[in-house]
């Protein structure tokens, strides 16, 4: 009897022994977390880095909004915003910081922008992959932006992002846009403006990322007229274009204006050239090309032999 008393102690003590290791060995296993989304980047000299969820986005009309999020307790929090077009091109940086180490309480975030109407002027894109079919998105990125309540204070950001899966929303509206790539000069809009006047005259503005913009006066709306040529001349009270490039301090808030800044007038000869009329997401489309030559002083300082357009028409 005592032995077998003896045996099932022994028995019970080594299974105790046993389960009690097998229950450490499972304490310490932690899977290896899957990285599909991340974010590098340097703020100030200072490495931070942010995975998966805190790394996301969506496409949307032709463009690509990125948004990333870091945390650190009792040190920084931060938030960064980039949006750039399907071909790579920049449109506009925000960053959003809290400095929880300095900050009394309540926490004041301070918004840091690119510079109004010229992102480009201090912020650029590289290394740029996207892959509309699978949605994986990679690129470089590095430059500067700036407090919007004070400009002369601003951080230096550089980094990378990798997206694994990104989003697509349907797009609901018509985008309006010009784009140009040469050797001598680029135009990428990233914004766009459409006025009718009470005469019928309209306007139809383009903000490029690079600190030009493209002003389109017509003497009537363009999806009445036939396909092919209308030319522009710099005399004309009817039809012209005037170009228009930035110059000034950099003035970077979310009241953009044109009186922020001191802007060089161009004159321009040329034609604008009706290609294809269509209809997108409902709305009446007016697709072609422009060909101009930018003057100052009778001399030519730019010349554009394709600049790509897309405008709508306010016929509905």
């Amino acid at each position: 009897m005592k032995i077998s008393k003896l045996v099932i102690f022994f028995s019970i003590l080594t299974l105790l022994i046993l389960t009690g290791c097998s229950n450490d060995d499972d304490s310490d296993f932690r899977p290896e977390e899957v990285v599909e989304n991340s974010m590098n980047v340097e703020v100030n000299g200072e490495n931070y880095e942010s995975i998966n969820e805190n790394v996301g986005g969506n496409e949307n009309c032709g463009s690509l909004y990125v948004s990333t999020a870091y945390y650190e307790e009792d040190k920084i929090q931060f938030s960064l915003n980039i949006d750039i077009s399907k071909n790579g091109q920049l449109l506009e940086v925000s960053y959003d910081e809290y400095d929880l180490a300095n900050d009394p309480s309540p926490r004041i975030r301070k918004k840091f922008l690119t510079p109004n109407y010229n992102p480009l002027r201090t912020f650029s894109i590289s290394n740029f992959s996207y892959n509309q079919e699978t949605g994986s998105l990679e690129f470089s990125f590095e430059g500067s932006v700036f407090w919007e309540e004070d400009n002369n204070i601003q951080r230096n950001l550089s980094g990378d992002i990798k997206i694994k899966s990104f989003k697509t929303i349907d797009c609901s509206i018509a985008k309006y846009r010009i784009s140009h790539f040469s050797n001598n000069i680029d135009l990428f809009s990233y914004s766009s403006l459409r006025t009718k006047y009470t005469d019928g005259r309209q306007r139809h503005r383009f903000y490029s990322n690079n600190g030009f913009i493209l002003d389109v006066k017509i003497n009537g709306d363009l999806w009445n007229m036939p396909l092919g040529a209308i030319d522009i001349n710099e005399n004309s009270s009817q039809n012209s274009i005037t170009l228009l490039k930035q110059s000034g301090d950099i003035v970077a808030n979310q009241t953009p204006s044109l009186d922020q800044y001191e802007w060089k007038n161009y004159s321009t000869n040329g034609q604008i050239i009706i290609e294809e009329k269509t209809t997108e997401n409902g709305h009446k489309l007016i697709i072609g090309r422009i060909v101009i030559d930018a003057l100052q002083n009778n001399e030519t300082i730019y010349s554009f032999e394709n600049i790509e357009f897309k405008t709508g028409s306010f016929e509905d």
